[in-house]
Order: C-alpha cells, then structure tokens, then sequence
C-alpha cells in the first residue's frame, strides 16, 4: 500500500460549502463560516452585511476579512460588532497609519475605517481601540494623543498609564489642561510615573489625584514633594495615612506626621518590617503616649 502523503496531517479537513452556506446557511452555520481564516474576500464581504449581529462580529474579529469589509463594519449599528473591528485594526495600526494617504486603496481603506472607530460615539468602541494600542511602542503618535485626550476615562487610562509613545510632555499638558475631571487621576496611576510630573500634580493641588499618586507604588517622589505633601497634611484627612503608607519614607517626615495619624494607621506603621531599627525604635518612643495600648 502507498504511503499518505508527508504533508497529509496538515492538511485542513474538507470545508461546507462555503458560499452556500453564506447565502442559505442557518446563522450558526453562517458564524461558523464568518470565523474562518481562509475564507474567500468576496464571501466576508457577503457575511458582513448579514442581518446577524454575531456573524457580522465574527467577521469583525476575523484577521482575513479584507478592508471592504472592515470599512463596511466600521459604521456597523452595533458598538458590539465595532468593537472587535478596533481592537484588530488597532493592533495594525503602525503599518496602516504609516503607509502615504495616496497608498494602496486596501491600506486606505482600512486607515480609513481604523480613524472612523477612533470617533467613534460609543466609548466602549474607542476603548477597546485604546488597549490595542496601549502596548504598541510604534503606535501612531497622532491616534495616541487623540484617544489619551478622550474624555471617557474607560479611553484615556490606558493610553495614559501604560503608552511608550507618550512623552513627559504630553503627560504635563494633560496635568495642566485636564480634558475631565479623572484625567488626572489616571496621570498619577501611570506606570513609573516621573517625578516632573509629580511635582505638577503636587502643583495642581486635585485631592484624589495626589491620593492616586500616593497609591502608585512606581511613581518617584523626591523628598521636596514629599515634604510639600506633608505640609498640607492638615488639608486631607486621608493625607497623612497615605503618605506614611509609601516605602522610604524620611524618619524626620514620618515623625511630624505621627500626630495626624489614627490609632488604626499607626498601629499599622509600627508593624512595618521596611523600617530601620533605628526609625521604629524612634518613632515608638515618639508615639508611646499613644501606642502604649499597642505596646504595652
């Protein structure tokens, strides 16, 4: 007997016909067909303007489906088919938004249904084009700012947090000149966040922005706007506790602040095993008429 064939095993199995089923199918058989990645252009075309919403989304998910229909989908009625549209053209976003405005009419096609979900009036739409492009380093610098602008915070936080494409200048505008009121805040959650733009968000004085600073393990503090920050202690009740929670705190800062504090905060500080003998040793005996229930 004759061997099979040494490619045999990838082989793909035998498909339906697949025209057949766009055109006759039930709507699982037309999902199924919607999802393929070797499907014929002409047939996702077909499957695009289907009166389905899931075969329509599957097509929008579909890394094959060619720009005629993804610019199709891109004014789909349902934010729930435009969706899936974003995240993949986002994740090509560099490729299309490099390639000149008079480049292939399938480049223009898809920049131009990429721009069109960029606008979108669903903020759930422009979020999910946001986390595509949050972890791109080459993403598009233009789409970047446009999106970290957005004033729907489900938008912009990714882009602020987590984009390499912005810069320590764009991160001050967006302190200065908020687009809404979170802007800030999703500023003082940014990963490694500097400390020029610390300093400007000490400047701007947004009380649950600075609580978000403080929370931000990664951000770097220099002692002049820790200092800054405890000056204001009075301001914020939750001021003192947060800024006592942060590591390296300077012994002379957490000693000034040991009267704002609650009994329960500063029970938890004289636990802390990230402290010097000498710092705890000291600060015990600064706080012993109030940590004498602790302490005994």
């Amino acid at each position: 007997a004759l061997s099979p064939p040494r490619h045999a095993a990838r082989m793909a199995p035998p498909q339906p016909d697949a025209a057949r089923a766009a055109f006759h199918g039930t709507a699982e058989e037309r999902r199924a067909i919607a999802a393929q990645p070797h499907l014929a252009p002409e047939i996702l075309v077909l499957l695009a303007a289907d009166a389905d919403p899931a075969v329509r989304r599957a097509v929008a998910a579909n890394a094959a489906a060619p720009p005629h229909a993804d610019r199709l989908l891109a004014g789909d009625a349902e934010a729930a088919v435009r969706a899936p549209l974003a995240r993949k053209l986002g994740a090509r976003a560099p490729e299309l938004m490099a390639e000149e405005q008079d480049g292939p009419r399938r480049i223009r096609l898809a920049r131009d249904a990429l721009l069109l979900l960029a606008q979108d009036v669903e903020a759930s739409v422009r979020a999910a084009l946001a986390d595509a492009l949050a972890d791109l380093p080459d993403a598009p610098r233009a789409l970047v700012l446009s999106l970290a602008r957005d004033t729907a915070l489900e938008v912009c936080e990714p882009l602020i947090r987590l984009s390499r494409v912005l810069t320590v200048e764009d991160l001050e505008a967006l302190v200065e000149a908020p687009p809404a009121p979170q802007t800030r805040e999703a500023v003082a959650r940014r990963l490694h966040l500097p400390a020029r733009i610390a300093h400007a968000l000490l400047r701007c004085g947004d009380g649950p922005a600075l609580l978000a600073l403080l929370r931000n393990g990664t951000a770097r503090l220099e002692g002049e706007t820790l200092a800054a920050l405890a000056s204001r202690a009075g301001a914020w009740p939750w001021l003192p506790e947060a800024l006592t929670a942060r590591p390296g705190l300077p012994a002379a800062l957490l000693q000034t602040l040991l009267p704002l504090l609650t009994q329960e905060a500063l029970e938890r500080l004289l636990r802390r095993t990230d402290l010097p003998p000498a710092t705890l040793a000291g600060l015990r005996e600064r706080a012993q008429p109030k940590a004498a229930l602790v302490w005994g």
